[in-house]
């Protein structure tokens, strides 16, 4: 990751008003980044969990915002901000602020089935749930859907965001199990506008793309140790321990069969 660092005032309409209470900053390379940071004295370790989910979810060639460390200058951190302590001296995790970009739970408000086709390629959607099945992400939801739609020149595309509760809200250390049908996308209403459940049956589909997303995880296999040792050291995450941990927690033939049967109960719901 690049470290950036911001380079205005950050004031109280630049705070914003959802759980984590995430900064609007203006960074050196002159773009806006949404910013998590640490506020305690503990280790970051969801800030890990951010910067380690949206490395994945490159390497499942999805469409994500652009992500970088942030470092808050303290003389640019309004007091009048109201959200307390920030560990000032620990890089913030940031996402840049995409434009024109619409809120999933606002734009499906709007639009019918038919512009729904609109979509590059609408398994983002279904990569989307299952990454969310494979991570244990307890924050993606129908009412929280933690998704962007953004306009590209070959259609739209789905943008996860939000990661910081990934592996059952930062439980990497604990056994794993498969999120509940509530707590998947594919409980939304938006599964049925993009497919019919003929095509959910179709097992020629179904196979492609799930032979898609084992090359995905095993990539981000071959790839974790490599970005463990990216996260700052500011963040204080024992890399040794938390590489073995999230290998653990991921990796292994057993998980990833049990988030295909998962899936494949979820995507039933829809007939």
């Amino acid at each position: 990751m690049i470290r950036l660092s911001s380079i205005e005032l950050i004031e109280r309409h630049h705070v914003l008003e959802t759980g984590t209470r995430p900064l609007l900053v203006h960074c050196s390379d002159f773009n806006y980044y949404i910013c998590k940071y640490n506020r305690t004295k503990t280790i970051a370790y969801k800030l890990a969990t951010e910067y380690l989910a949206a490395s994945f979810l490159k390497l499942w060639d999805l469409y994500i915002p652009p992500f970088n460390l942030i470092q808050i200058q303290n003389r640019h951190l309004n007091a009048e901000t109201g959200i307390g302590i920030i560990k000032i001296d620990q890089p913030c995790f940031g996402s840049m602020r995409l434009k024109d970009a619409a809120e999933v739970s606002e734009y499906y408000n709007e639009i019918s089935a038919a512009q729904s086709r609109k979509f590059a390629d609408k398994t983002e959607f279904l990569t989307i749930a299952f990454f969310d099945i494979w991570i244990s992400n307890d924050d993606r939801n129908i009412n929280n859907y933690n998704m962007l739609i953004v306009n590209e020149n070959d259609g739209q595309h789905f943008v996860p965001i939000d990661h910081g509760d990934c592996f059952h809200t930062v439980n990497h250390h604990l056994q794993n199990y498969p999120i509940t049908e509530i707590d998947s996308i594919l409980s939304s209403s938006i599964l049925s506008k993009l497919y019919k459940a003929s095509e959910l049956r179709n097992e020629g589909f179904l196979a492609a793309l799930i032979d898609r997303w084992y090359f995905c995880s095993e990539s981000c296999k071959a790839n974790l140790e490599d970005l463990i040792q990216e996260i700052p050291d500011e963040w204080l995450i024992p890399k040794e321990k938390y590489y073995e941990e999230i290998n653990t927690y991921l990796f292994s033939e057993k998980w990833f069969e049990t988030c295909i049967q998962t899936f494949r109960e979820y995507i039933q719901l829809l007939e």
